[in-house]
């Protein structure tokens, strides 16, 4: 059960591979923008990774790296008093309810992120698929919420009002990067009545997937237990041009979605690749079709072979990231 106080840093446990890590996504309405920052620590190692990024128009925008931050000896702020990354930061004004994501310096974020349902706890979509306790001990803890989006987003001498809708991502437990096969995560909003979050995990040597997420309708959350995620690739495998999705929820109802790629930003994380493709969503229900906005996040292993097929994607975002390491 998800309570106020995991809103804030939990007691890390002792594997090197022990993270925590906060997610804000945000979207314009009218599919233009679309933006998404993380924050998360590995005890451990002693470090911090920071990470917000933007897409407009079709095509990235902008990316801010603060990856690797040393922590020093000191203790980490509670999360009321603002978790950094630099220039990087996420505070907590309402624990599961309203968060400040900022950027400060001549490109500039101030964005209020207010929930607009109770957090769903992942480990209730495991249960109702009757996983056994040492199973839920293995998976590291996680809630997810939906919700609006409002402040100022000021990017390359540019500056926008944002009145959009987003969703929210918070984990603890292992996580080891080099050990993921791969990942579908998937989050749409159609209005504050209606959003979903779905997940397909590809464990390490296995051919089975374990599927996540839930539909969110009028304030009630559904933990989804059944996902199938089918990909139209764009002439470049593994970046979708179009997605159907077909989900069941706990309570027996099927849906199908399907998404129309808007842009995409290429991610590159210790050999995995995440493609962050930015999408308008359509989904009918009760005889109504409602249109959406979110994203596709496809994650998979590439190898020597496709990465040296894709270098070119990650020219411009490294470019970007260069960009914001200089002075001036």
């Amino acid at each position: 059960m998800i309570v106020a106080a995991d809103e804030q840093l939990h007691e890390p446990g002792a594997d090197e591979h022990w993270q925590e890590s906060y997610y804000f996504n945000w979207a314009d309405r009218e599919g233009r923008a679309f933006g998404l920052a993380r924050w998360g620590y590995n005890p451990a190692l002693r470090k911090i990774d920071g990470v917000l990024l933007s897409m407009r128009d079709g095509q990235p925008e902008f990316i801010y790296p603060a990856i690797g931050i040393d922590m020093g000896d000191g203790e980490l702020p509670g999360a009321e008093y603002g978790l950094r990354a630099n220039r990087l930061t996420f505070t907590m004004r309402e624990p599961l309810a309203r968060w400040h994501i900022g950027l400060s310096g001549r490109d500039a974020v101030d964005l209020t992120w207010t929930a607009f349902h109770d957090a769903h706890d992942y480990h209730d979509g495991l249960r109702t698929l009757g996983a056994a306790d040492d199973e839920l001990a293995l998976a590291p803890a996680h809630f997810e919420q939906c919700g609006s989006v409002r402040g100022t987003v000021r990017l390359g001498g540019h500056e926008v009002e944002l009145d959009g809708l987003g969703h929210r991502d918070k984990s603890w437990g292992l996580r080891d990067w080099n050990g993921v096969t791969g990942w579908e995560w998937l989050s749409a909003q159609f209005g504050e009545d209606l959003a979903f979050n779905a997940t397909v995990w590809y464990p390490p040597g296995s051919d089975e997937t374990i599927p996540g997420g839930f539909i969110t309708r009028d304030g009630e959350n559904r933990a989804l237990v059944a996902t199938r995620v089918d990909y139209e690739w764009t002439r470049l495998q593994h970046v979708p041009r179009r997605a159907t999705i077909s989900f069941t929820d706990e309570q027996g109802e099927a849906y199908i979605v399907t998404a129309t790629a808007l842009a995409q930003f290429p991610l590159f994380k210790k050999g995995l690749f995440i493609q962050e493709t930015h999408a308008r969503f359509e989904l009918e229900l009760g005889g109504e079709t409602r249109t959406g906005i979110g994203v596709l996040e496809h994650a998979w292993h590439a190898g020597t072979r496709g990465t040296l097929e894709r270098w070119h994607q990650f020219v411009p975002v490294v470019a970007m990231s260069v960009r914001q390491r200089l002075p001036f």
